[in-house]
C-alpha cells in the first residue's frame, strides 16, 4: 500500500513540475527557456518603407535594420557615469541605418514613427534619441509611417536632413539659400 501511495505521490509530483516549467517558459528537461520564431524581420509596413527606402538611395548605400543604438554609439563619460550612459542606450533599437557601401561611414539614422511614436513614452524616447544621436554628428531622419511613400520625396526629405546636419544653420536659412540658388 505504501509504495502505491508513493508511486502516486512521485506522478503528481512531477506532473506538478512539468506544468510549472511550462508556465514559466522553461524546458523541463534542461531547463532553458523556451523560444518561438517570430517568423519575420519586419512588419507589413516596415517591408513597404525599406522596399522605397531601398530605391531612394540607390546601390551607393547600404541599409542595415533594427540595428542596436550601442552599435553606432559609445558613451563618453567614465566609470560608473559611462555604465549609466551605456544603460540607458544598449536595449533601445532603430529601424534602419544608412551606411556608404564599402566605406561603411554611417550616413544617417531612419525612423519610421507610427501612431505609437504620439505617445509621451514614446515621445521622450524619440528626445532623446534624437538629442543623443545629433550631439553625436549623426542626422536623423523621421518619417511618419503611411501606406504609400513616393520615392523623389523620400530621397529628398533624407538628402535636406543630411544637408542641415552638416550645415548647422537654422533651417529656415537653408531653404532661403536653396530658394535663392533655384532662381
Amino acid at each position: 500500500m505504501f509504495v502505491i501511495v508513493a508511486i502516486f505521490g512521485a506522478v503528481i509530483l512531477l506532473t506538478f513540475l512539468f506544468t510549472d516549467a511550462r508556465r514559466s517558459g522553461k524546458n523541463p528537461k534542461q531547463n532553458e527557456p523556451l523560444y518561438n520564431s517570430k517568423q519575420k524581420l519586419f512588419s507589413p509596413a516596415e517591408a513597404t518603407f525599406f522596399g522605397v527606402l531601398k530605391l531612394a538611395l540607390g546601390d551607393d548605400f547600404h541599409i542595415f535594420s533594427k540595428v542596436r543604438v550601442a552599435d553606432l554609439l559609445e558613451p563618453a563619460g567614465p566609470g560608473s557615469q559611462w555604465r549609466s550612459a551605456f544603460n540607458r542606450i544598449s536595449s533601445k533599437h532603430l529601424d534602419f541605418v544608412v551606411c556608404k557601401t564599402g566605406s561603411w561611414d554611417i550616413i544617417a539614422v531612419v525612423e519610421l514613427d507610427d501612431a505609437s511614436h504620439s505617445r509621451r513614452d514614446r515621445a521622450a524616447r524619440d528626445a532623446f534619441m534624437d538629442s543623443s544621436l545629433q550631439n553625436a554628428g549623426i542626422p536623423i531622419v523621421r518619417v511618419k509611417a503611411k501606406a504609400t511613400y513616393a520615392v523623389p520625396e523620400l530621397r529628398n526629405q533624407i538628402q535636406q536632413t543630411i544637408r542641415r546636419a552638416q550645415n548647422p544653420k537654422h533651417p529656415i536659412e537653408l531653404e532661403l539659400e536653396q530658394a535663392a540658388l533655384a532662381c
